[in-house]
């Protein structure tokens, strides 16, 4: 067993601890706002600080994991559900701005469930469901401005 398969739980936890607190250091840059009227950076930070504290998580599982203990093999539908997820993220920021918050949420989250298996059906009502709920929580409770989508 070589020292990347033994310790890879390990060394993938580091990695995004790494990622976690560049991701959280530049999240502080905007401002949190008040508890009245949050600001733009409560939302980075918040998921800066589940990733993390998540990482170190596993980086110390990995750590601690003892040598007797089967590593788990390589599984290659897993990695690609995750390189899905992360093109999910990166195309959700990246048209957010173009198409609004409702519709870019939506989409996003109807790809994720149907890339589970998720009928139809179900796909559309909770994308929808998730998409509505997220743009009345942020909008009109934490009064967060989302982007939203114009014409001209």
């Amino acid at each position: 067993m070589t020292f990347l398969n033994r310790y890879r739980l390990a060394v993938a936890g580091g990695v995004l601890t790494v990622v976690g607190v560049i991701y959280l250091v530049l999240a502080t840059s905007y401002s949190l706002g008040t508890l009245d009227q949050p600001g733009p950076g409560l939302f980075p930070v918040a998921v800066g600080v589940l990733l993390a504290g998540t990482a170190i998580g596993t980086l110390l599982e990995g750590i601690r994991r003892p040598l007797a203990e089967a590593v788990p093999e390589f599984d290659r539908r897993s990695a690609l559900r995750t390189v899905l997820v992360f093109a999910v993220v990166v195309g959700y920021v990246l048209l957010v701005g173009v198409i609004g918050h409702l519709l870019a949420s939506t989409i996003a989250a109807a790809i994720l469930l149907k890339s589970q298996g998720t009928k139809w059906l179900w796909t559309i009502v909770v994308a929808l469901a998730l998409g509505f709920a997220s743009q009345f929580v942020f909008d009109d409770i934490l009064g967060v401005p989302l982007p939203t989508l114009t014409f001209g």
